[in-house]
């Protein structure tokens, strides 16, 4: 009976602690709304204020930890987790921009193969255009092909932004996992070809193809979990594909 009653108390103490926030800006909010349904509280950022609005939120709140889905340089992370280190910020940023600071990301390459392995499925041998961006490395483009080629997907011929030489072709699948830059190569294809990428890549009139987003099944625990886990920097998204058509 006493155990139970420390227990009890144990839990009503713990569950007053201030609950981690979720700070965003704009960006954030239109690129992962998955994030903002599955996370329960999230403050917004004033317009144009993200360093200092949030230097202001923390100091106010003073958290045990927090989500940070705000544009930030390098240096203003760095100023941020310096100015408060008695909190854990956890921040949304590309992996290779993450250095030592916690971060919750998505793995390039895994969502490349995802959305590859779906477009292969049910297109034995068919072929693959691929657009990189010049920052791929060798392991990604690497990934991309043997994950198309697992699924019984055809040749794949990969180019590297900016050094396109190949005329992208009307039939079989095509990605473009360059960004908007490259939208011009892939703007007018024969609506015969499927054009994948990443979400919000402009497509002709009845060109449709696969894109990613985040899975929104297990997301909270997900996040929970990245929050909660200080021995670990680098958290990966759980990613899913979604067919696109325009």
């Amino acid at each position: 009976m006493r155990v139970a009653c420390f227990l009890a108390i144990v839990f009503l103490f713990g569950s007053c602690a201030p609950s981690p926030v979720l700070y965003t800006d704009a960006v954030f909010r239109e690129a992962a709304p998955e994030v903002l349904r599955a996370w329960p509280i999230h403050s917004p950022l004033p317009p144009g204020s993200n360093l200092r609005g949030l230097q202001w939120e923390l100091s106010k709140e003073n958290p045990p930890s927090a989500l940070i889905g705000a544009v930030l340089s390098a240096a203003e992370r760095i100023e941020l987790a310096t100015a408060y280190p008695e909190i854990h910020l956890v921040f949304f940023v590309p992996a290779v921009q993450a250095g030592q600071l916690p971060a919750i990301s998505v793995d390039r390459a895994e969502l490349w193969a995802v959305v590859g392995q779906a477009a292969a499925k049910g297109n034995p041998g068919v072929t693959a255009a691929v657009l990189f961006p010049a920052d791929a490395t060798t392991d990604e483009t690497r990934r991309f092909s043997e994950a198309w080629m697992a699924a019984g997907g055809g040749v794949v011929t990969s180019q590297i932004w900016p050094q396109i030489t190949l005329p992208i072709p009307e039939s079989g699948a095509v990605f473009q996992w360059v960004g908007s830059e490259a939208d011009s190569l892939v703007g007018g294809l024969n609506p015969s070809a499927g054009l994948h990428g990443n979400p919000g890549l402009p497509r002709m009139a009845g060109v449709s193809g696969l894109t990613w987003k985040i899975r929104e099944s297990g997301l909270l625990a997900f996040l929970q979990d990245a929050v909660s886990n200080k021995k670990k920097n680098i958290h990966f998204l759980p990613l899913e594909t979604v067919s696109i058509g325009r």
